[in-house]
C-alpha cells in the first residue's frame, strides 16, 4: 500500500508561481508513486506514463487558479486523483473508439480469397478507411452540418 504524501502548502505555492519550478521534481517523486497504485488499481490497462504525464499537464495549468483549502475543498491529493481519473477514463474511451474504428475497417475492406487487408490494393484500402471515417465525422453530433457538408464535397 502507498503511503499518501502530506501536503506542502509552500511546495504548491511554488508550483503555482513558476511552471518551471525546481521543485516539480519533488512534487512528481511524492505524488507519482500515489498515481501509479491508482492506476494499477482501477485501470491497469491504461498506459500509465501517458495518464500521469496529462495529469500533470493539467496541474502545471490549474495550480496558479487553485486555492489550497482543505476544509472547503478536501485534500489536495483527492483533487489530483481526481484529475488522473478524467485522464484515464479519456483514455480508456479513446482506446474504445479505436477498437471500434479498427473493427468496422476490419468488416469493410474486403478479404478475397484469404488474402489479409495487407495484400489488398492501397487505393481500396484508402477508400474504405475514408468511408469508415466519414461516417464517424457524419455520426459525431459535436460536428457542425456545414463542417459535415465541407467534408462530404
Amino acid at each position: 500500500m502507498v503511503t499518501i504524501p502530506d501536503t506542502s502548502t509552500t511546495l504548491l505555492r511554488d508550483l503555482a508561481s513558476d511552471s518551471r519550478h525546481p521543485r516539480w521534481t519533488e512534487f512528481v517523486a511524492r505524488y507519482r508513486p500515489v498515481m501509479e497504485s491508482y492506476l494499477h488499481e482501477r485501470f491497469p490497462r491504461v498506459d500509465a506514463d501517458d495518464a500521469i504525464q496529462e495529469t500533470l499537464l493539467a496541474v502545471v495549468k490549474v495550480l496558479p487558479h487553485y486555492r489550497y483549502d482543505p476544509e472547503e475543498k478536501g485534500a489536495f491529493h483527492n483533487y489530483l486523483v481526481g484529475i488522473l481519473r478524467n485522464k484515464a477514463l479519456s483514455a480508456v474511451d479513446e482506446t474504445c473508439r479505436t477498437m471500434k474504428i479498427e473493427e468496422r475497417m476490419s468488416r469493410t475492406i474486403p478479404i478475397v480469397g484469404g488474402e489479409s487487408a495487407h495484400e489488398q490494393s492501397y487505393r481500396e484500402w484508402r477508400e474504405s478507411l475514408y468511408q469508415v471515417a466519414l461516417q464517424e465525422l457524419m455520426a459525431d453530433e459535436t460536428v457542425q452540418d456545414r463542417t459535415k457538408q465541407v467534408f462530404v464535397r
